[in-house]
C-alpha cells in the first residue's frame, strides 16, 4: 500500500532546511499550462479564498472527523482514514485515505524538517525550501507559496499550493499538494504536508483538514 502511495503521489523528500536556506532549492519539475488548466487554478484560488475568508484557521475538529495528535501538533482527518501499514521517514504521523477500489488517493502527515532556531525569522524559511520539489518528469501546473497564514499557537505559519501533473500515472491526473510550515513558541518547526490525488476529495474538504491544525 504504502509503495503504490510514494508512486502514485510524485512529491520527492525535502531536503534539510538548513541546506536549503543556505544554497536555495533547485526544481526538478517544468512548468506548463493552458487555457482550460488556467480555469482550473483560477477556480481553484476562488474557492481557497472563499474557505479562507469563511473564518479558517480556528484549529477545530470538524464534525465526522478524527483529532490526530503528530506530537508538536495536532490535524484532524475524515474519521475512515487510517494510519499506513509501514512507517515512513518521508512522511511521519501519517494517516491515510482510500477509494473505493482501496487504493490510497489521499494522505496527510508531517515532512520531516531541521535547521529551525530563534533565528529563523518565518515560517516562510521552511516554506521555500518545500517548495517545487516533486518527482523528476512530473509538471507543476500552479504554485501558490510562501502564504502568510495563522494557525493558533505558532508564533509564526505560512503555507505552499501546488496542482502537480502526474505523467506516469494512468489513473491519476493531478495531485493537489498543500504544506502549512509553522514555527511554535518555543522556536520548533514544523511542516505538515496534504496530498490529495485528482478531486478525491474537494477544495472546502481539504480547507477542513488545513484549518484543523493547532500547535499543541
Amino acid at each position: 500500500m504504502m509503495d503504490r502511495f510514494k508512486e502514485k503521489f510524485g512529491l520527492a523528500k525535502a531536503a534539510p532546511i538548513a541546506t536549503a536556506i543556505i544554497v536555495g532549492f533547485t526544481l526538478t519539475a517544468c512548468f506548463s499550462g493552458s487555457d482550460e488548466q488556467a480555469g482550473r487554478e483560477s477556480e481553484q484560488d476562488q474557492e481557497r479564498n472563499e474557505n479562507e475568508q469563511a473564518g479558517g484557521g480556528t484549529g477545530a475538529v470538524p464534525e465526522g472527523y478524527q483529532e490526530i495528535d503528530a506530537g508538536l501538533i495536532s490535524y484532524s482527518v475524515p474519521a475512515d482514514w487510517e494510519p499506513p501499514e509501514e512507517e515512513n521517514d518521508e512522511l511521519t504521523n501519517a494517516y491515510e485515505g482510500v477509494d473505493e477500489d482501496g487504493t490510497i488517493v489521499m494522505t496527510a502527515g508531517l515532512v520531516p524538517i531541521n535547521g529551525v532556531d530563534e533565528t529563523t525569522e518565518s515560517a516562510k524559511a521552511i516554506t521555500r525550501a518545500l517548495s517545487g520539489k516533486v518527482t523528476l518528469g512530473n509538471r507543476i501546473r500552479e504554485m501558490d507559496r510562501d502564504q502568510e497564514i495563522e494557525v493558533p499557537g505558532a508564533r509564526s505559519a505560512a503555507r505552499n499550493d501546488y496542482l502537480v501533473e502526474q505523467s506516469r500515472i494512468d489513473e491519476i491526473d493531478f495531485s493537489n499538494v498543500i504544506d502549512i510550515a509553522l514555527i511554535t513558541e518555543d522556536n520548533e518547526g514544523v511542516a505538515f504536508r496534504l496530498n490529495v490525488a485528482d478531486d478525491a476529495i474537494d477544495s472546502q474538504e481539504r480547507e477542513k483538514i488545513v484549518n484543523s491544525i493547532r500547535v499543541n
